[in-house]
């Protein structure tokens, strides 16, 4: 399953190395904090790239199961910042 960011956030003029979190995404109250740091990864991890897999997402946690990443990853679906699409 390949999940597209479809709240892509672009800015210009972050120092390498920075991520810009979208202070929306932080401060919605639908969305778990585990939601939140994933969808934080989505953003540090998209260097011009609108597309990742599960795969991608259980490979960047060390801690979380796959069924835990899954669940969050539905979550973001749910709440509209993530699209699923088949490969």
């Amino acid at each position: 399953m390949i999940y597209r960011n479809i709240r892509p956030f672009y800015v210009s003029d972050i120092r390498p190395g920075f991520t810009a979190i979208p202070h929306a995404l932080i401060d919605d109250s639908g969305l778990s904090p585990g939601a939140k740091g994933l969808m934080c990864w989505v953003y540090a991890m998209q260097e011009g790239t609108l597309t990742f897999s599960l795969a991608d997402a259980i490979a960047s946690s060390r801690v979380d199961p796959q069924d835990v990443i899954a669940s969050l990853l539905a979550e973001l679906v749910a709440a509209g910042y993530l699209a699923k699409e088949h490969a």
